[in-house]
């Protein structure tokens, strides 16, 4: 009978015309890769768990300061990245630990909406950011050639 569909099929990819988007090439992140790439979820377990025995705002720094510190960490390990990963990296540090914990309605006095807002745009954002400055350093590489 019909069974499970097998989708085995190579996928062909076309050649985009000049000035259009086209999907990554070998070697580049597709916007799933670099989604994952920016969720930092070793410093946001950390904030989620350890945000529960925080009783001060003076505390609640101190374990976003560590978790800054953790993500950072975690990127050195991982090699040679370009030096904008540093910054985007903390900078979903941030979004993630403030947004997806109550941390951030502790400390920043933000309320559910604002910071449900907040984490979607950086959902959003940073991974294009990404996107855009390895364009930018793509090009300049081969202008370079």
């Amino acid at each position: 009978m019909g069974g499970i569909p097998r989708f085995d099929r190579p996928i062909i990819r076309y050649p985009s015309p000049p000035g259009q988007l086209r999907g990554p090439s070998a070697g580049e992140d597709d916007y799933l890769d670099k989604l994952a790439k920016y969720v930092p979820a070793p410093s946001v377990a950390f904030v989620a768990v350890a945000s529960g025995f925080v009783d001060s705002d003076a505390f609640g720094w101190i374990l976003i300061a560590v978790a800054l510190l953790g993500t950072w960490l975690y990127v050195y390990i991982r090699g040679e990245v370009p030096v904008w990963t540093y910054g985007l990296v903390l900078v979903a540090a941030l979004v993630w630990s403030f947004c997806a914990t109550d941390l951030g309605g502790r400390l920043l006095s933000l309320d559910a909406g604002a910071r449900g807002f907040v984490l979607a745009c950086g959902t959003f954002l940073i991974p294009a950011a990404d996107t855009a400055l390895t364009t930018k350093r793509t090009r300049a590489t081969r202008d370079d050639e």
